[in-house]
């Protein structure tokens, strides 16, 4: 015997919420009884299990141009963690020239030598 129940978030509520509230009344049936999730409930949860998928392969991809255009494994590693603190340094050398003083929180030098992946000579 299969029994179809239909419903829908209670105004205010998301759809996540109700889902997971439908979820953990679910997990207190007797066994034997299933649930199923249809329309937008069944798009979101396939969604849920592709988003490790479309985030991780790109960044998969950007990781392996860079490790070819950089002829290193390791440099690809060091480029994003050295360019937030290139960005925070012009935020404070803005902030300096703001204040009507000299910006010297950035030094180019060394920024620009490891972003673009040579030693500097």
């Amino acid at each position: 015997m299969k029994l179809d129940v239909v419903g829908r978030p209670a105004n205010g509520d998301s759809l996540g919420a109700a889902m997971a509230d439908m979820e953990r009344l679910a997990a207190s049936l007797p066994t034997g009884i299933g649930y199923g999730w249809g329309d937008a409930a069944r798009e979101e949860t396939v969604a849920a299990r592709q988003t490790p998928l479309l985030i991780g392969r790109p960044a998969l991809a950007v990781f392996m141009a860079r490790a070819a255009l950089y002829e290193s494994w390791t440099m690809p590693l060091s480029v994003p963690t050295v360019a937030p603190l290139d960005r925070h340094a012009r935020i404070g050398d803005a902030l300096a020239r703001l204040r009507r003083r000299r910006g010297r929180a950035r030094r180019r030098v060394g920024v620009r030598a490891r972003i673009s992946g040579r030693d500097a000579d």
